[in-house]
């Protein structure tokens, strides 16, 4: 008898992680990317640090390709909101793995 396949989908956090360590700050002015960073109620996928842990630059929300932005846009909004109140984030980036958004 065949032993099944084992089929093993990657998690929002290893694909956060993983982007975090390909990705080089060397020649920014960033100082650090971090992943699954609390603020309030809220985790953000990436958050691109300008001043750690006070100042953010941008905070990214990792989707699932094919994800249509407008089904969860007034939790991102409230979310955006909070991330700017709290640690001064200016941007906020979404990514289903086709098309990024910069708000």
């Amino acid at each position: 008898m065949a032993h099944p396949t084992l089929i093993h989908r990657l998690t929002e956090r290893e694909v956060a992680a993983e982007l975090a360590n390909t990705l080089s700050l060397e020649g920014t002015p960033f100082k650090k990317l971090t992943v699954e960073h609390k603020v309030g109620n809220f985790y953000a996928d990436l958050v691109l640090w300008e001043k750690a842990p006070e100042i953010a630059f941008a905070f990214w929300e990792l989707k699932k390709p094919f994800h249509k932005e407008e089904k969860d846009f007034d939790r991102l909004r409230t979310k955006a909101q909070t991330f700017h109140k709290l640690l001064k984030a200016r941007y906020v980036v979404t990514w289903n793995f086709q098309q990024a958004h910069l708000y």
